[in-house]
């Protein structure tokens, strides 16, 4: 996942921490992980979630365009603005393991097909 300023970023999640590291080169070229910062989900989340919290946390997506990191905490998924630190509930309760963010998709169109059934097959394989 890419940092505000375009560079390589890593995100791992220590008990009710995300934390955010970058790849950066230092004045002598050598290349090391830089510790950017950590967000606190207890100053985040509701009280009732953080007590609830017997799983931990976890990162499960992210959206590079819309700068935003998918989080698990039993048994709901949240979506974290990282530039605007806000924080929205967007699943039905349930588990999860894996969530594929998407900003746009096709939408199948229609088809002025005279073989009627050519069309019916080429909808029940999509």
């Amino acid at each position: 996942m890419p940092t505000e300023d375009g560079l390589l970023g890593l995100v791992g999640v220590d008990g009710l921490n995300l934390h955010l590291w970058s790849l950066m080169a230092s004045i002598d070229g050598l290349v090391t992980w830089t510790h950017q910062r950590v967000i606190d989900f207890k100053q985040f989340l509701a009280p009732e979630v953080v007590a609830t919290c017997i799983y931990g946390v976890e990162a499960i997506a992210f959206a590079e365009d819309a700068g935003v990191i998918f989080i698990y905490v039993h048994p709901s998924v949240y979506m974290i603005h990282l530039k605007s630190m806000r924080i929205e509930e967007v699943s039905e309760k349930g588990t999860y393991g894996t969530v594929i963010p998407y900003t746009s998709f096709y939408a199948l169109g229609t088809c002025h097909c005279a073989d009627v059934a050519h069309y019916t097959l080429i909808l029940s394989a999509s």
